[in-house]
């Protein structure tokens, strides 16, 4: 395990790197991101194991987004190289974690990879970025109000490994980028600044803890059951929605969750009937064996028809 050795935010990103990484990169980009870089470039199409490649030279850089940012970090891991990270939107922390969420033969599935090298980021290409992939990166920090508490809950229940170090570190972060919600709307420096490190803290938590875990609990695991049916939205979206539930569940302030997403701009409902949501949760239960608020309490389909209609996040 290891951390970034080094993250920059700033203008002349792409240089920087240049100036202080050693040897000749690998570009793992977009059609749109590769006009940005300028040496050896693979187009990345999907996010799928089959984009995944065993490359030659001294490290590797994820250019983008998500997508080219997981294959680049799988190539790096089967390419036993460093990975350099360099995102030019904030829609999810797989910008500084090891995980990365790849299409196979059964399913999309997110896994263990290498951790960032270091992350580089160029803060004009961030503050013009897409709004939907800042709302997106907003979700999936408002995600963890849901995934620390379920995560404390295993803990209490199952002598589950904790550090209430990086659980208050990375509450801290929540708490900021939540307060900035306005900021997200408004395209501030700030607010997306803010973003930016609550990403970056969220992906070092998951690199120190060796999984996913303090990140991704049970608002997590309804949103991968939708993405099985075939829900559209980005992950962000979804899980930032489902804390809204998640959070009722745990006996919470869903409210003031659903109050931010609003406040950040971000319209807190779902493309699904109550009906697909009520199943979704059902299914949600035990997901990659971890523990959370749904193993923890009584989810009968009443009890969660009751929940999902209070709640109100479906527009279908």
């Amino acid at each position: 395990m290891y951390l970034p050795r080094r993250v920059y935010w700033g203008r002349g990103a792409m240089e920087e790197m240049g100036e202080w990484m050693e040897g000749e990169p690998v570009y793992f980009c977009g059609p749109k991101t590769c006009d940005l870089v300028e040496g050896k470039k693979i187009v990345v199409e999907r996010a799928s194991w089959d984009c995944v490649r065993v490359v030659k030279g001294d490290y590797i850089v994820g250019v983008g987004g998500g997508k080219n940012i997981d294959v680049g970090k799988a190539s790096a891991w089967k390419s036993s190289l460093p990975f350099v990270s360099f995102p030019t939107i904030l829609s999810n922390d797989g910008i500084a974690s090891p995980i990365a969420s790849l299409l196979g033969p059964s399913g999309r599935k997110s896994v263990y990879t290498t951790t960032p090298y270091a992350v580089f980021a160029e803060e004009e290409i961030l503050l013009s970025s897409p709004q939907k992939y800042l709302l997106s990166g907003f979700g999936d920090m408002v995600a963890k109000y849901s995934s620390l508490y379920d995560w404390l809950l295993a803990h209490k229940v199952l002598k589950e490994r904790y550090s209430p170090t990086w659980a208050a570190l990375l509450k801290k972060a929540v708490e900021e980028v939540m307060v900035r919600a306005s900021g997200i709307k408004r395209r501030t420096k700030e607010g997306i600044k803010a973003l930016f490190d609550a990403l970056i803290l969220s992906g070092m938590v998951i690199s120190v803890h060796g999984s996913s875990r303090p990140a991704s609990g049970s608002e997590h695991a309804i949103a991968h059951v939708l993405d099985s049916m075939g829900v559209q939205g980005t992950h962000g979206q979804k899980v930032g929605i489902l804390t809204i539930l998640t959070s009722y569940f745990q006996g919470r302030d869903w409210e003031k969750v659903k109050a931010t997403l609003e406040r950040a701009g971000m319209e807190p409902r779902l493309p699904v009937s109550r009906k697909t949501l009520v199943e979704a949760v059902l299914r949600a239960r035990g997901y990659r064996n971890r523990y959370t608020i749904l193993d923890h309490i009584d989810v009968s389909r009443e009890r969660v028809e009751k929940a999902v209609k209070e709640v109100d996040i479906c527009d279908l």
